[in-house]
């Protein structure tokens, strides 16, 4: 059962996918398309300190995004920044500033839900393995692993029992152009 918290992340995911959704051919969600109805300007950037981070600056949305992070990973941190933006968070000042984990870990749920949302992902499962699973949605691994635990699907292929233990090893191919498809 869901949580309070839980039911609000996926909420404002399900509400910002109902209202985008018909401007792109989800799976796997467009982000392009989701930062331009939002309003917010994205910007890349090679960096060793942070994954991404949303500002404000005169009254401007903005994420600033780690260039060098694998697909899924760059993905999901532009996903979990518009998070913090639709649940009214408030923007960090500075790269080293530290959030509470209650903050992050609502942001997490609600990237989870936008980029593998349940209304796509339960019917997926009966027809892709986790490896296709991971191309269709763009996603890690881990992300999807974490998503499939949650939803307590088990996608095909995975051999009985499982599904609680779905490998944990190897990582998504590298960034190939296009992550915020812009089409």
């Amino acid at each position: 059962m869901l949580g309070k918290a839980e039911k609000i992340e996926k909420s404002a995911a399900a509400g910002l996918l109902d209202s985008t959704l018909p401007f792109m051919n989800a799976p796997p969600v467009n982000l392009g398309k989701i930062c331009d109805w939002l309003g917010v300007e994205v910007y890349t950037m090679p960096c060793e300190s942070f994954g991404a981070m949303f500002s404000l600056r005169d009254g401007k949305k903005f994420l600033m995004v780690n260039e060098r992070l694998q697909q899924g990973r760059f993905r999901f941190s532009i996903a979990h920044e518009l998070g913090h933006i639709l649940l009214n968070h408030e923007p960090i000042r500075h790269i080293y500033e530290e959030r509470e984990r209650a903050i992050e870990a609502q942001a997490d749920a609600f990237a989870a839900e936008l980029l593998l949302p349940e209304r796509f992902l339960r019917g997926d499962c009966a027809k892709y393995t986790v490896a296709e699973l991971i191309r269709r949605y763009k996603v890690s691994r881990q992300s999807l692993e974490l998503q499939l635990s949650s939803l307590r699907l088990i996608p095909k292929g995975t051999p009985s029992g499982a599904a609680s233990r779905l490998p944990q090893r190897g990582r998504p191919s590298p960034m190939t152009g296009g992550v915020l498809q812009h089409k």
